[in-house]
C-alpha cells in the first residue's frame, strides 16, 4: 500500500559542498582547478594566475565563480596566514633574543684589547637601532611619523651598565 508521499532530493548547497570537499580532500576539483587555486593564492590576481597555467583570462574567472574552488582558495588562504603567522612569531621572537645581548642586558662573548676572551655586557647602539628599525617594520609601526628616523633614550645605568669609553 502506498502512502503517496513523493521524495524529493534537494540539491546540495554550497556550503555542504565545501565541506564535504574539506573533509574527502577536494575530490570535486579538476587538476586544472587545483592549479588555479595555488596560483590564485600566490599571484592574488585572476588574470597573473591564469596566464601561470596557460588558460584565459575568462577562465579564470568561471573558475573562482566555482563554489569548491572558491572553497579551496580560502582553504590555502588560510593555511597561508597561519604559517606567516608562525614566522612573524618566531622573527619577533628572534628580535627579542638579540636585543638582550645589544642592549648588554645579557653578557655576551668579546674580546678586550689585550686579545682575551671575556664574557661581559656591551651596549651595541647602532645595532640596536637597526634591530629596534626592522622590528618596526615587521610590525608594521614602521615610517608612521613620515620623518624617517628613530630617537632612541637609553639609561645605560638603569641597565646596570657603566658607561666607559673605548678609544
Amino acid at each position: 500500500m502506498s502512502t503517496g508521499m513523493i521524495r524529493v532530493e534537494l540539491p546540495e548547497s554550497h556550503e555542504d559542498i565545501i565541506e564535504r570537499n574539506k573533509a574527502t580532500g577536494w575530490p570535486d576539483l579538476s587538476e586544472s582547478d587545483r592549479l588555479f587555486a595555488h596560483a590564485y593564492v600566490e599571484e592574488r590576481s585572476v588574470i597573473k594566475a591564469t596566464r601561470a597555467i596557460g588558460l584565459e583570462r575568462d577562465a579564470g574567472y568561471k573558475k573562482l565563480k566555482k563554489p569548491v574552488v572558491a572553497g579551496y582558495i580560502a582553504e590555502l588562504e588560510k593555511q597561508y596566514t597561519e604559517r606567516r603567522l608562525i614566522t612573524r612569531e618566531m622573527l619577533e621572537m628572534e628580535y627579542l633574543e638579540a636585543l638582550e645581548k645589544l642592549t648588554g642586558r645579557e653578557e655576551s662573548d668579546l674580546m678586550s684589547p689585550d686579545g682575551t676572551m671575556v664574557r661581559a655586557k656591551k651596549f651595541h647602539g647602532m645595532e640596536t637601532v637597526k634591530a629596534l628599525d626592522g622590528m618596526a617594520k615587521l610590525i608594521g609601526e614602521s615610517g608612521r611619523s613620515g620623518g624617517g628616523g628613530v630617537n632612541i633614550n637609553i639609561d645605560l645605568g638603569r641597565l646596570g651598565i657603566a658607561e666607559k669609553v673605548i678609544n
